[in-house]
This record gives structure tokens, C-alpha cells and sequence, in this order.
């Protein structure tokens, strides 16, 4: 009996923390950003990030990004996600980003305010050098 329970236990333990590293949906889809785009108004993407190493900094931290609940209710900016796909057509996602009190990045997809995703501090860190201009601690 003891066993079953010990068990059972451990497989609730597994399930609980494969459910908080849930990843942003997408992480998979990382290998095709061309262009990240950003905006304080609605409308104007006046900041653009398009450089192979400037890329590759919003390639890691967008693949780590986890689901965690989070308190957030205004974002600091819109950020466009632009995609290219095999057939050298362009796409994108629209995701809203700003930073927590721990200076974490937090990203939503625009329109779903209930699901965030928290960026690691080392990554977080770098996007903030480059979409802020600088690491405010």
C-alpha cells in the first residue's frame, strides 16, 4: 500500500512541475524569426532589431520563456514577431512585452492577458539593453 501511495505521489509530483514549464507556443517556431519589431503606440514600429546577433538574443529567450501567472496589467510595449516561412513568405505574431519587479521580461500574446510567459533574468537582461537602452536594476 505504501508503495502505491509513494508512487502515486511521486507521479503527481512529475505531472505538477512538467505543468509550470510550459513553454511560450512559440518557442518552436524560433528558427524562422527574420525581424522583431517594436512599438509604444499601437501603430508605430518605430524600433526594429533585424541583425544576425541582435536575432539571436531574442531566439534564447524566447525558447526558455515559461507560463507563469504574473500580475501584469499594463505593457510597456507591442512587439511584432516577424516570421519567414519556407516559401519566403513573411508573418507574424503580435505579443505585448514590459518588465516585472524582479527586471524579468514578461510576454503576452496580444489579446490573451491570461497566460504570460517570464523570460530568465540573464536572458532578460539582454533584451532590456536592447529594447530599453538600458539595464535599470
Amino acid at each position: 500500500m505504501k508503495k502505491y501511495l509513494l508512487l502515486s505521489i511521486l507521479f503527481l509530483a512529475f505531472l505538477l512541475n512538467g505543468c509550470s514549464d510550459e513553454k511560450i507556443p512559440l518557442s518552436e517556431q524560433v528558427e524562422q524569426i527574420k525581424e522583431i519589431k517594436i512599438s509604444n503606440t499601437k501603430e508605430d514600429y518605430s524600433k526594429s532589431f533585424s541583425d544576425s546577433e541582435e536575432i539571436k538574443i531574442f531566439k534564447s529567450a524566447i525558447k526558455q520563456a515559461k507560463k507563469q501567472a504574473t500580475n501584469t496589467e499594463e505593457y510597456d510595449y507591442d512587439m511584432a514577431i516577424v516570421f519567414n516561412d519556407k516559401s519566403d513568405d513573411f508573418y507574424e505574431r503580435l505579443l505585448q512585452i514590459t518588465r516585472n519587479d524582479e527586471n524579468e521580461i514578461v510576454l503576452n500574446y496580444l489579446g490573451y492577458e491570461e497566460d504570460t510567459y517570464v523570460i530568465d533574468k540573464t536572458n532578460s537582461s539582454k533584451i532590456i539593453d536592447l529594447i530599453y537602452g538600458h539595464n535599470k536594476q
